[in-house]
């Protein structure tokens, strides 16, 4: 976290409210903006085919954590 306690991206570094908690990462890795992370997936070649719904499997970088996304 920022010493003002609002979260950053840990991808683009913007202090934002718009951010969500993909994975079990802690502290300042934590949260992530949705279109940041939908891009670090595409342009990294890590996500799976799409199941029947839409939802692409994919794991996140650091942690290991199952991610469950759509885009």
């Amino acid at each position: 976290m920022h010493k003002t306690g609002t979260p950053k991206c840990r991808l683009c570094g913007e202090e934002d409210e718009e951010l969500i908690r993909p994975c079990r990462c802690t502290g300042d890795q934590a949260y992530v903006h949705y279109n940041c992370l939908s891009n670090q997936i595409e342009t990294a070649r890590i996500m799976k085919v799409a199941n029947v719904d839409g939802i692409y499997n994919s794991r996140c970088t650091m942690c290991k954590f199952h991610i469950q996304f759509k885009i």
